[in-house]
């Protein structure tokens, strides 16, 4: 059980340390390949089927490469790689680490 709960939780913070990489990879583009700004997204969930939603953001366009905020010198989607990559790497122990079996203690062995 505990190793199904480490397979799901490496597989969700995978597709987060995915997304934080393209972030950083769109921010990191010369400003004439950053692709161009679409329409916003109240605009395509009134007209767009949600896979395509879906599809068009993780897509990013022109308004994920400006950097808005940064720590330390980082903009939020480098320290979002660098926490996911962590978490990535203790979930990753957790699911390929040696379990001890505790002996199954029973309510006739204490009398």
């Amino acid at each position: 059980m505990k190793r199904g709960y480490a397979f799901l939780g490496s597989l969700s913070i995978l597709w987060s340390v995915g997304v934080a990489a393209r972030h950083v990879w769109l921010q990191n583009l010369p400003p004439d390949q950053v692709p161009s700004c679409g329409p916003g997204l109240d605009y395509w969930l009134e007209t767009l089927p949600m896979k395509s939603v879906l599809q068009q953001v993780l897509n990013g366009s022109g308004e994920c490469a400006a950097i808005d905020w940064t720590f330390l010198g980082q903009s939020l989607p480098v320290w979002s790689l660098v926490f996911f990559s962590i978490l990535l790497l203790i979930s990753l122990w957790q699911l390929f680490r040696k379990y001890q079996t505790a002996p199954v203690k029973r309510l006739r062995d204490k009398y």
